[in-house]
């Protein structure tokens, strides 16, 4: 498993420069026992339907029609919002400052029901 996320990291420092990890450090160790915690946690979890509508932002290199599985639990329907960038780089400038708009026009918003995803 560390030699197939070394290559996904490895890829995705091609695209983009800012990305280095060394997993043979006690950070990258670390990340490690976080990252196999996450996937077990995911393997056992068990989403219940949701009575009300949910906000998703997704990042423009995403699968472009997939809600990730929320359309089938959010019984009030997806209000998807397209955000440039992709997973590795959204929390950065300028990718950011459109995640932030979009969320401050959402909250913004009267509640009835939504979540944000």
């Amino acid at each position: 498993m560390r030699r197939q996320l070394g290559r996904l990291v490895q890829r995705e420092a091609r695209a983009d420069e800012s990305l280095k990890l060394d997993f043979d450090t006690p950070e990258g160790a670390r990340l490690l026992r976080v990252l196999r915690a996450n996937l077990r946690a995911g393997r056992r979890y068990q989403p219940q339907p949701y009575p009300g509508q949910v906000t998703l932002f997704k990042t423009a290199v995403s699968l472009p029609s997939t809600t990730w599985g929320l359309g089938d639990i959010a019984q009030g329907g997806i209000e998807l919002h397209a955000i440039p960038g992709h997973h590795m780089n959204v929390l950065r400038s300028p990718q950011v400052e459109v995640l932030a708009e979009l969320l401050a026009d959402c909250l913004a918003q009267p509640d009835n029901g939504k979540s944000l995803l």
